[in-house]
């Protein structure tokens, strides 16, 4: 089954008591309130089993339903709607943590891999969405002689992801974390309210956010510094 405005659609394979039951149950009430998404929402078990899982294969917990945002209005839309119901939510990049960090029971899943564009702010400043991983940042700042300070071991995890959870990597020795070349963040906060956060506004909320483990809020921009590419490494 999946969702498109507000039909549902059954493979020809369903049993017609299985669509009886879809009917009458809270789900499909539930759904029916769903905001419209520029995006697409999956409600399918086939599609969704495939976020209750993670690199670590320790934790395993099905979402009710999995949005692919087109653009952070999407992500506003449902941050509302699940603040307004009391309904878990949690994003996920690449699904790289390893104790189901990124995985929620009866809630919501926003699958930022969706989201992949970059642009030149300012100056060394690039802003990134957090569904882009880090081969492809390397890939668009490097047309610049440019390169991040910092970039993760594993660079197919997602910038969204690492600006959660700190990150290292070889360069660490000399520039600390990713979170550390982090100018400013947009986030969508619980109750869905859109913001911009950095060292010199609302600091208490950026330094949080920065390492939080996606617990202040789903991170939508991240602004990051970059530096000259060296001639010899």
């Amino acid at each position: 089954v999946f969702l498109m405005g507000c039909e549902f659609f059954f493979f020809d394979s369903v049993a017609e008591e299985t669509r009886r039951a879809f009917a009458s149950s809270s789900l499909k009430k539930l759904l029916e309130e769903l905001p419209d998404f520029e995006g697409v929402v999956l409600i399918d078990p086939l599609q969704t089993d495939f976020y209750a899982d993670d690199f670590g294969h320790h934790v395993s917990q099905r979402p009710l339903g999995v949005l692919q945002p087109r653009n952070t209005a999407d992500i506003q839309k449902l941050a509302r709607y699940c603040f307004d119901r009391q309904i878990k939510l949690t994003m996920r990049g690449t699904g790289g943590a390893a104790y189901g960090q990124t995985q929620v029971d009866q809630g919501f899943v926003i699958d930022s891999s969706t989201l992949k564009s970059a642009r030149w702010a300012s100056g060394s400043l690039v802003e990134l969405d957090p569904g882009l991983i880090w081969k492809e940042v390397l890939d668009f700042t490097i047309q610049q002689q440019r390169t991040p300070p910092v970039m993760p071991d594993t660079i197919v995890t997602s910038v969204g992801g690492k600006a959660s959870v700190g990150g290292i990597g070889e360069t660490s020795y000399c520039w600390g974390s990713i979170a550390d070349q982090i100018a400013e963040l947009e986030m969508v906060l619980a109750d869905g309210q859109i913001t911009r956060c950095s060292r010199t506004s609302q600091s208490d909320l950026f330094l949080s956010a920065l390492g939080g483990m996606g617990q202040v809020g789903l991170i939508t921009k991240v602004v990051m510094d970059t530096r000259t590419v060296p001639q010899q490494v």
